[in-house]
């Protein structure tokens, strides 16, 4: 009766601890609209995680995948990864041996920031230099 009781205690408690208290390797942000240039020169999805605690960590035999049927689809390198590092993983689906160094755009809480509130389509050109985005709202950075 009383493994019964540890047995219970422990799957209770193990049901009330968050999982993210415990994650070391989390994935930070993802872009499944393009946006890095791969080795190949080719746009591509990208993934990026970050090492959350003070240790280093080896990435060999853990995986990523976008189908429950295939958890195994594409398995990390034999990469360790620094405490507080952040990695990029291109989801081009292509065998890569370049690690690209984190990167960040310059966004800054401060600044005004044009946006679009998406009740209309956006024009193709949205994302070039000639863009006229005269018509677009402004509003204070930062999230």
């Amino acid at each position: 009766m009383i493994f019964k009781k540890i047995i219970f205690n422990f799957l209770l408690i193990s049901l009330l601890i968050p999982a993210n208290i415990i994650g070391q390797i989390v994935i930070n942000e993802i872009s499944a609209h393009k946006g890095y240039l791969d080795e190949y020169g080719e746009n591509t999805d990208w993934i990026e995680i970050t090492n959350s605690l003070n240790t280093s960590f080896n990435l060999d035999n853990f995986y990523l995948s976008d189908n429950q049927g295939d958890l195994d689809k594409w398995q990390f390198p034999n990469y360790v990864i620094s405490p507080n590092e952040k990695l990029i993983i291109c989801a081009s689906g292509k065998s890569s041996s370049n690690y690209p160094n984190h990167w960040e755009s310059l966004v800054k809480a401060e600044e005004d920031w044009k946006y679009s509130l998406g009740s209309s389509s956006i024009s193709d050109d949205w994302n070039t230099n000639n863009f006229n985005d005269q018509s677009w709202l402004v509003g204070q950075g930062g999230f």
